[in-house]
């Protein structure tokens, strides 16, 4: 509950007066904030298992978790929940808005094809598409009756990209999907540095397509 939220409550409950101190619960370090992140990031793979499961490397630089992050701090999805979740010092609705942060970004890059690169499975079990369904409705998407059907076959994912567009794609991002460039470092140790992928990125150059 925001501190906001505190203050209504506590206003009609006539509880408040005139020497009533208002501070939030607690003042977070980044020590702090980077722990509730990573709670978050349990609670998320814990409610999701069957569906996370298909897709990995969860960690790493070019890792799921990785991925979900910088779309968050590109995009800035559900900043302002996190602002205040961090101003009020609660440190439950802060695990939980991070939970929701990533449920989102999944949500978003999924349907945008941008984690097909990451997809460990040619096609979603059952279980990760209920899981996915129910996902999407928990951030507010709603899901048209006949969509639900899907839980009870698998979703194929587009076809994989080419490596060519793949690094094109890595290096600038496409704005219009909302998928951000990759780290410049990730990038070279990806494309550049890499003795197998550095043709593509040669190839890329030559057809000066970045």
């Amino acid at each position: 509950m925001s501190l906001l939220a505190k203050l209504i409550r506590q206003a009609a409950a006539g509880e408040l007066n005139d020497d009533t101190k208002l501070y939030p619960s607690r003042e977070f370090t980044r020590q702090d904030i980077s722990r509730i992140a990573e709670r978050g990031a349990t609670e998320f793979r814990s409610n999701d298992m069957n569906l996370i499961s298909c897709f990995g490397p969860l960690e790493g630089e070019f890792g799921l978790y990785a991925t979900l992050s910088n779309f968050i701090q590109t995009k800035g999805a559900l900043t302002d929940e996190i602002i205040e979740a961090v101003q009020d010092g609660d440190e439950v609705a802060l695990t939980k808005v991070f939970m929701r942060a990533m449920e989102h970004a999944f949500i978003s890059l999924y349907e945008k094809n941008a984690l097909s690169r990451l997809q460990l499975v040619e096609n979603l079990p059952a279980e990760a598409v209920g899981e996915y369904l129910h996902m999407k409705k928990s951030i507010g998407i709603a899901v048209a009756p006949n969509v639900a059907s899907e839980a009870q076959a698998p979703i194929a994912p587009q076809p994989p990209i080419d490596p060519t567009d793949q690094c094109v794609l890595d290096y600038s991002g496409d704005k219009a999907k909302g998928v951000p460039p990759m780290q410049s470092n990730a990038f070279k140790a990806k494309w550049v540095n890499n003795q197998s992928r550095r043709p593509v990125w040669d190839e890329v150059v030559r057809r000066n397509l970045v």
